[in-house]
């Protein structure tokens, strides 16, 4: 290994001491991205969001960064369960919040991890690139049946941040791979509540829950009222499967409103909290664009939760 792969191994080295996971992928894996874009595009022509995302990706490229890019770094930061619990009526009801929409404070502490490891080279987060894709081929995980990413020891449960850098790796880029279990396993569409997972790795995301409770606006009435059961984005096909099973149980991270707090973030004009409840939600990493889509979901999701014993 020369000096130059030192560098690179001795930051991933140095990410997972910290808790974290990382992998280098060569810039060279460039053109294989592009491969990947295209031969999406071509196989998605009449599936609007899909040829925005390569519109995206097309008008990024070459990215404008004051360097030339030598590598991507992948870096993943494990991600809990967290949840609300809310009162209601002289009842309690738990509103799961899925990885990795919690914890500010940790997301904090990555960042400034990240951003302390590779502060004596160039780096300059991605734009229009699929950061489960960089994952997958540099070889840190894997695709699932559900099209989420996997990663060995932390499952479906954790944030990315990817970066181009002026650091040298070496070129251990990894063809596309999938999860094993997912061959003979098809509990995640099963129990995916809008039946958005296909026989193949590469979801209908028209039909995809969180696609409509991560923006504000009105939910489709085609998606059934029984759906609705988290805060944001959905939870079904990572809690029915077995990868995830296996993984160690976590403290949940909980936040409680009482029954005034609740009826404001609940109702209807939710934009319009008090300034304590916002402090206590922003804390818990709530931010104020956040806010009215959540209340809007729990609304939806309380209908179908067991009360609290």
């Amino acid at each position: 290994m020369n000096q130059d792969n030192n560098i690179s191994v001795g930051i991933v080295k140095r990410l997972e001491f910290a808790g974290f996971r990382a992998a280098f992928l060569t810039y060279r894996a460039i053109g294989q991205i592009k491969k990947s874009y295209d031969e999406l595009s071509e196989k998605s022509k009449d599936i609007q969001y899909v040829q925005n995302a390569v519109k995206h990706f097309q008008n990024n490229q070459p990215p404008n960064i004051p360097f030339e890019p030598l590598s991507f770094l992948i870096a993943a930061q494990p991600g809990d369960y967290a949840q609300i619990i809310l009162n209601i009526d002289g009842k309690r009801f738990a509103v799961p919040i899925p990885p990795p929409f919690n914890d500010p404070a940790e997301q904090k502490r990555f960042n400034e991890i990240l951003e302390s490891t590779i502060k004596d080279h160039q780096a300059a987060h991605t734009r229009g690139i699929s950061q489960k894709l960089l994952t997958v081929l540099s070889g840190l995980g894997r695709y699932g049946r559900n099209n989420i990413c996997y990663i060995e020891g932390l499952g479906s449960y954790f944030n990315l941040r990817a970066f181009y850098t002026d650091i040298p790796c070496e070129d251990n880029s990894q063809p596309l791979k999938f999860v094993e279990e997912c061959e003979t396993c098809a509990l995640c569409r099963e129990n995916c509540p809008t039946g958005a997972i296909g026989q193949n790795a590469v979801i209908d995301a028209t039909r995809c829950l969180s696609m409509y409770n991560e923006v504000d606006g009105t939910i489709p009435d085609w998606i059934q009222k029984n759906a609705h059961h988290t805060m944001i984005s959905c939870l079904r096909c990572q809690e029915i499967c077995p990868v995830n099973k296996s993984l160690p149980k976590k403290e949940i991270h909980t936040i409680e409103l009482n029954e005034t707090e609740t009826q404001t973030l609940i109702s209807p004009d939710s934009m319009t909290i008090p300034l304590e409840l916002k402090q206590k939600l922003n804390q818990f990493g709530f931010d104020d664009g956040f806010i009215s889509i959540a209340g809007r979901n729990a609304n939806l999701a309380l209908k179908n939760l067991k009360e609290l014993p």
